[in-house]
């Protein structure tokens, strides 16, 4: 975003990128809702330690990627995974 302002008078954005997160060797996932909402909050992290509560499956383990979201209507989830990898294309405003 700019200081500088357009004929309506909103800001001038200047910086746009499609960003793609890719999921390797995915352990887990959980999610609540429907889809089809804007994603309001974004957040990634490595476990410390492996989360309880994995009834199917072995389940995520220390070490791997957590990657979860929440948003403004009701689609939540998270996904754990062995490895996440990001890539960011410019693309125009």
């Amino acid at each position: 975003m700019t200081s500088q302002v357009d004929s309506k008078g909103y800001f001038v954005l200047d910086k746009h990128a499609l960003v793609t997160l890719r999921l390797s060797g995915v352990t887990g996932i959980q999610l609540e809702g429907e889809s089809g909402v804007i994603i309001s909050d974004l957040g990634m992290r490595r476990l410390s330690v492996k989360p309880n509560g994995w009834h199917t499956g072995s389940g995520p383990e220390a070490g791997d990627f957590e990657v979860a979201w929440d948003s403004c209507v009701g689609f939540d989830g998270v996904i754990f995974a062995r490895e996440v990898t990001l890539a960011f294309h410019p693309v125009e405003p």
